[in-house]
């Protein structure tokens, strides 16, 4: 009966600690894209409310390039803290649903196409074809603006 009970007690502390351990890590780095589940105008609305681009992944489910590209690019630690942090993403097969509406207005001719999408619903930025991760973020990143150099804005100092 002791032994018994010594074996639940060692597996409770290790299956909780395991279990404590990918807590805390799936905390520190997201393991997947956070992809907005709504429709395309609702994400729209949301781009409105928060000031976050959209991110559309336009793809199509017999595109060997677009699966290469959702299971090395789009897993990435960097890609999906980047995504996560600053725009509203879409995962959308561009053959069902909203997909060939939204290939019509922004003119998608090849998978994969990423969209960066403003709050107005115009193209920012257009990534067409695989990206490797390092490319992906640099095409990204959000440039922040610096005050402008020459002196104080206020003047008179």
């Amino acid at each position: 009966m002791k032994s018994v009970f010594l074996s639940v007690v060692s597996f409770l502390t290790v299956f909780s600690s395991v279990n404590a351990a990918s807590w805390v890590s799936s905390r520190e780095t997201p393991s997947s894209i956070n992809y907005f589940e709504g429709s395309f105008e609702d994400a729209l609305k949301l781009s409105a409310e928060t000031g976050k681009p959209i991110l559309l992944e336009a793809h199509a489910s017999w595109c060997g390039v677009c699966k290469k590209m959702a299971s090395t690019t789009m897993l990435d630690g960097l890609v999906v803290e980047t995504i996560n942090a600053s725009y509203i993403a879409l995962n959308m097969d561009m053959e069902k649903g909203e997909g060939p509406e939204l290939k019509q207005r922004y003119g998608i001719s090849g998978y994969p196409t990423i969209l960066v999408i403003n709050v107005e619903g115009a193209i920012e930025k257009t990534i067409p074809g695989y990206v490797g991760a390092g490319d992906l973020v640099k095409e990204l990143s959000i440039e922040k603006k610096s005050a402008p150099s020459g002196g104080c804005p206020l003047g008179g100092h």
